[in-house]
This record gives structure tokens, sequence and C-alpha cells, in this order.
């Protein structure tokens, strides 16, 4: 449990300072992409729930249609339909959200996860956009499969939630869990560029759970935010993918590297 925790202290602490190291080594580009991403999801956020608000409100005068009741009680209930629908798609996009953003993100965080390999360990595969293409394919891959397991353990904790006693530990175990997948999401890119196998890929996050937990947990900590909360991990993104690998490229036992040249 000593090294568990250790371990998560160390990958938060290489997130947050590795927005020194994108400046440090000229990887400010990724910030230009992270602002057209912005603005694509806060237009369809805003337009979706738009969308949703004005369904449920409809929906609802329907219903209450040929019933004598006060107009008032009809515009409240209307009302507050569209505002419980604007919550759910809220709710929706907290969820899968992240995963969204994750492989929107993918041919950014594929190619900072690679500079980031070269500047701390010197190896460098020459550039092709076969290799940039498979990264991003795999990505994306990595990403759907953690979201699927996310949300499988995220319905049995939401059951285990509900038992006495050990329900008040679900929602840490839940935060736990999804840190995890996020973290190991943001480490694959390296990962795959030091050319290791998915299979070989699980084995390490699987050995080092300690460290994908503290780098996964800045980045689902800012989307428990309401309204801010992508934007939040829209900023931390980058600099976790640039932290995991550093993480992984430090840590000599976790991952064979060639030395530095």
């Amino acid at each position: 449990m000593q090294e568990f925790i250790s371990s998560l202290g160390r990958g938060m602490g290489l997130v947050f300072s590795s927005f020194a190291f994108v400046r440090l080594h000229k990887m400010g580009f990724v910030y230009w992409w992270l602002l057209l991403l912005a603005v694509l999801f806060f237009s369809g956020s805003f337009f979706t729930s738009g969308w949703v608000h004005g369904v449920a409100a409809e929906a609802v005068e329907e219903l209450l249609t040929g019933c004598d009741w006060p107009s008032w009680v009809e515009s409240i209930l209307s009302v507050a339909a569209g505002v419980l629908a604007r919550l759910a798609v809220v709710v929706v996009l907290g969820i899968v959200g992240g995963y969204a953003l994750l492989i929107l993100l993918s041919p950014v965080l594929s190619v900072v996860a690679e500079r980031t390999i070269k500047v701390s360990t010197g190896i460098e595969r020459p550039f092709s956009w076969r290799d940039l293409g498979g990264g991003i394919a795999r990505g994306i891959g990595i990403s759907l499969h953690n979201m699927a397991m996310q949300l499988a353990l995220f319905v049995v904790l939401t059951v285990v939630g509900f038992l006495p006693v050990v329900g008040f530990v679900a929602p840490l175990i839940t935060v736990a869990v999804n840190a995890f997948y996020f973290g190991f999401s943001m480490a694959d890119y390296s990962l795959e560029a030091l050319q290791l196998t998915v299979r070989n890929s699980l084995n390490l996050a699987g050995r080092n759970r300690g460290l994908m937990v503290g780098l996964g947990l800045p980045f689902t900590l800012a989307l428990l935010f309401p309204v801010v909360g992508p934007y939040i991990a829209l900023l931390l993104a980058p600099a976790t993918a640039v932290a995991a690998a550093r993480g992984l490229t430090d840590n000599a036992s976790a991952i064979a590297l060639k030395p530095k040249s």
C-alpha cells in the first residue's frame, strides 16, 4: 500500500510539473488544437442540451394537455423537465466525455508522447504517416476498450454503493478505477511509441497501478466539475500524456529502454 500511495503521488506530481516541460521543449502548439476542440465541444454541448431541453419541455406540455391544472403549475413542470433534461446531458457527457476528448486528442497526444520519449531517452523513430496513423488508431482502440471496462465497473460499483457497510467506499473506488483507466489511456501513447504490444502494455499498467492512478487522477477530478470540467480536462490532457512518458521512461524496472544517446 505504501508503494501504491508513493507511486500515486509521483504520478500526480509529474502531471503538474509537465506544464513546464511542455513549454521548455516547445510543444505549446498542442494548445491551438485544444482551443479548437474547446470551441467544438462548447458548441456541441450547447446545442445538444438546448435541443433536449426543448424536446423535454414539449413532451411535458403534451402530457399535461387536457389536465385541469393552473397554467403556472404547467409552466413550472415544463421548466423543471427542461432543467432535468439538461442535467441528464451533463451527466452523460461526464461519463463518456473524457474518452471523447481522448479520441479527439489522439493525433496530438501521439506526437507529444513521441517527442517526450525522444527528449527523455534519446530514442527516436523515423517519422512515417503509417506509424502515426497506427498510433492514433491504437489510441482510439484503447480508449474505447477502457471506456467499456470503466462503464461496466461503474455499474457494478453503483450496485455495491447500496450495500451496507461497504457501500461508503464505493465512490472512492469508482474514482480510483476511473483514474486508472484514464491514466492507462494516456500512458499507452508512450507504450505504443516504444513498440510494446497491447497485451504487454496492459501487463505493465497492471504492475504500475499506483502510477496509472496518479497520472489519471487530476484528469478524473477535473471532469467532476460541472460545466467547466471538460475544459479543465482538455488543459490537463497534454501534460498528462507528457507525464506518462516521463514516468515510464524514468522507471527502468518498469520497461526495458535503450540507453540515451
